[in-house]
């Protein structure tokens, strides 16, 4: 007796391990794009604001040669003979810049960590050397105070935002300087008359992507000041509280 054995087969694909195979690395491949797409955006997206609260916290800036400018820190308004001074006393209590407390609802003041108050106290000593002459004879004694000099940089609330951070981070930034100096006037030891100079000082087309570009800005805002600060002093107190 015969066994009929029948069998049953299926015609063998050579590509069909090879193609889901494919296919299995190609849904891979288009999710790991995605997730990599995704954190580019979220680093893009943060990134101008890092750079922004990296200026925020930032600490104090390099050495910046200010010295394009020194030329503005003369009187040009003097005629001869020049005030005589029997003396000439300096006080700097301007206070050092403070980091600030952040907040997420208002425009605040980016402090400019970059020895603007020595700046200033040497502008005024060699302003005062320039602008008049020293006399044993004179009874008149000049005492400055410096109380204020302050740099600083405006973020608004939308140049927080990450979005339009991306869009701003190349924009112009308003850069203000705040200067309050105190004259006084002596005659015979008494306090004969008296001088207060506040003024701010605006750059408004300043930049601060980064140290090099928050550097430069600074540098046009002391140019800025050095020329109107010292021709109100021209007209001030060498016109019309010296003799």
């Amino acid at each position: 007796m015969s066994t009929l054995v029948i069998f049953k087969y299926r015609r063998y694909n050579p590509y069909r391990n090879g193609c889901a195979c494919i296919r299995s690395t190609r849904t891979t491949d288009n999710k790991l794009d995605m997730t990599t797409k995704i954190m580019n955006g979220v680093l893009v997206a943060c990134l101008p604001l890092c750079l922004v609260l990296s200026a925020c916290g930032m600490g104090e800036l390099p050495p910046i040669d200010l010295s394009k400018s020194d030329y503005l820190v003369r009187s040009i308004a003097v005629s001869e003979p020049k005030p005589s001074l029997s003396g000439f006393t300096f006080e700097n209590s301007a206070p050092p810049p403070n980091d600030i407390e952040r907040s997420a609802f208002k425009t605040e003041a980016i402090p400019i960590k970059a020895h603007t108050a020595d700046t200033v106290a040497s502008d005024l000593a060699a302003y005062v050397n320039n602008a008049t002459t020293h006399s044993s004879h004179s009874d008149q004694r000049l005492i400055v105070r410096l109380v204020t000099a302050d740099a600083y940089f405006l973020e608004t609330v939308a140049d927080r935002a990450p979005i339009v951070a991306i869009f701003a981070l190349g924009g112009d930034r308003t850069y203000v300087m705040h200067v309050r100096v105190e004259f006084e006037v002596e005659k015979g030891g008494k306090v004969a008359r008296t001088l207060t100079v506040d003024e701010k000082y605006t750059l408004a087309d300043g930049k601060a992507g980064g140290t090099p570009q928050i550097s430069a800005s600074y540098e046009r805002l002391i140019e800025r000041y050095r020329a109107e600060f010292f021709r109100k002093l021209d007209s001030s107190l060498i016109a019309r509280y010296l003799d």
